[in-house]
């Protein structure tokens, strides 16, 4: 019970924190805080490789809440430390000010509160007034710099996961209508005499709020359009922290759908008709982008149909998807900081007017093209290993299918390596001179130092992929 407590109060006390402290100490608190983020990940690791499992009337901590809870605290550790380095930066170049960071601390440090809290509580309706939380925090934070269009981003943002947080709350009407007592997430599982029908048009609800969390076609698209005006770090905490959030309770409510009608064809079907709808769009999309976050962020929803397709599979091989989503995780985050790098140097997002990296870079290019090549579908990468599992059980149920995901996987290898590939030419479009070209790269720090972290933990997690007691 102590453990869960330290889980819980950890991001609170470092809201205290915040709250107290002078503005002018921001890069010491976020030190402090990712250090404290750091000895929570040791902690949360600890209970999962020692089978810790505990339970009460409020919260459930099993192998596989300690893997997402293990994601929020080792991502947060990371994100925070490049924070330190990141609002130097822009402070450096007028961009925000001092007070603007300690806003960051509080805001985040609830943000991750409420992660911790949704990630590991037991009643669906805790959950529901939980992840309703994260939608307001990171409201909070995607309108970080005040400007216009991070003002529409952030409320395109809450409008739309209102609506669909609405929906989903239907679900958990029409479940306790249908005839449940408890909303107890094991009350549910041990529910008999309960309305089958009323539980079908339930789960449809609940996946037309996941459509939205995380990214399918056609809510796909206003987005990556956000992704532009928010900071570079909300950008990787919402596409690898809070994406494997909704990813994990489509699988905890498919399992109650699929224990309670006995069968996987009902959800797996709609599982297809979602990932049909949003597979080629994906894809196709990459090919004619022009924005750098942008394409990043088509990369996500890329990879959430891949993770989609594989919780079609999940009878055969239930290890799949949850790699993936760890994998997806670490090397997102990873991606995101690169091409911020790159921005802090040639002050642009455009593809058609970033060239000669390999000149204007000394770091920033190399660990640019490392997180890139570990993102899409190349043999070194590791999520090469869980793509090639998925096309081999894909071919065994259905050939057209697995003809579908090899051709979608196709357009996004070749969209990725055709416009950041472009990166790297020698184009004639904007010339600068040598010392403009390296000015603040040739240097390793703090920015480059959470980009290698984040690379190494990606392949360290490649342990866990021939671990036959992974959950």
């Amino acid at each position: 019970m102590n453990y869960v407590i330290l889980l819980y109060l950890m991001p609170l006390w470092l809201v205290l924190t915040g709250l107290l402290l002078s503005k002018h100490v921001w890069k010491n608190v976020l030190i402090f805080a990712s250090y404290i983020y750091l000895i929570l990940s040791i902690l949360v690791l600890y209970l999962y490789f020692s089978w810790y499992v505990f339970q009460n009337s409020l919260v459930i901590i099993d192998k596989l809440n300690l893997i997402f809870v293990s994601i929020i605290t080792i991502l947060s550790s990371i994100i925070t430390l490049y924070w330190s380095a990141y609002f130097q930066e822009e402070i450096n170049n007028d961009v925000i000010w001092e007070n603007k960071a300690k806003h960051y601390i509080i805001l985040s440090n609830l943000f991750i509160f409420a992660m911790i809290a949704s990630g590991t509580l037991k009643n669906i309706i805790m959950i529901w007034v939980a992840l309703e939380a994260t939608t307001i925090f990171t409201t909070s934070l995607i309108s970080f710099y005040g400007t216009k269009n991070s003002w529409e981003a952030a409320w395109k943002y809450l409008i739309i996961c209102w609506i669909w947080l609405t929906i989903w709350l239907f679900w958990i009407f029409i479940i306790i209508y249908a005839g449940l007592d408890n909303a107890d997430y094991n009350s549910i599982r041990l529910s008999t005499e309960i309305n089958l029908s009323l539980v079908k048009v339930g789960f449809i609800f609940t996946l037309i709020w996941i459509w939205t969390k995380i990214w399918l076609f056609p809510v796909n698209t206003w987005l990556p359009d956000a992704h532009w005006s928010w900071p570079t770090p909300i950008s990787a905490t919402m596409s690898s922290i809070l994406l494997p959030l909704a990813i994990l309770y489509l699988y905890k409510i498919k399992n109650i759908v699929d224990f309670m009608l006995w069968n996987w064809v009902f959800t797996n079907f709609l599982f297809i008709f979602m990932w049909l709808l949003t597979v080629l769009t994906a894809g196709l999309t990459l090919i004619r982008q022009k924005h750098l976050k942008r394409a990043l962020a088509y990369s996500s929803s890329e990879n959430m149909w891949i993770i989609l397709f594989s919780l079609w599979l999940w009878p055969i091989w239930l290890k799949l998807w949850l790699m993936h989503i760890i994998w997806h995780s670490f090397l997102k985050t990873a991606s995101f900081m690169s091409v911020w790098n790159i921005l802090i140097k040639v002050h642009t997002w455009l593809f058609e007017n970033i060239n000669n990296l390999l000149i204007r870079m000394k770091i920033s290019w190399v660990l640019l093209i490392i997180s890139l090549m570990l993102l899409v579908w190349i043999p070194i990468s590791p999520l090469f290993f869980t793509e090639v599992m998925i096309i081999i059980e894909a071919f065994k149920i259905n050939i057209f299918y697995a003809l579908i995901f090899v051709f979608a996987l196709s357009l996004v290898f070749v969209s990725i390596l055709t416009n950041f590939g472009n990166l790297y030419l020698n184009k004639e479009l904007i010339k600068f001179s040598p010392t403009e070209e390296i000015k603040g790269d040739s240097k390793f720090g703090i920015l480059q130092f959470c980009i290698i972290i984040s690379i190494i933990l990606a392949l360290f997690s490649n342990l866990l992929f021939f671990s036959d007691k992974i959950i």
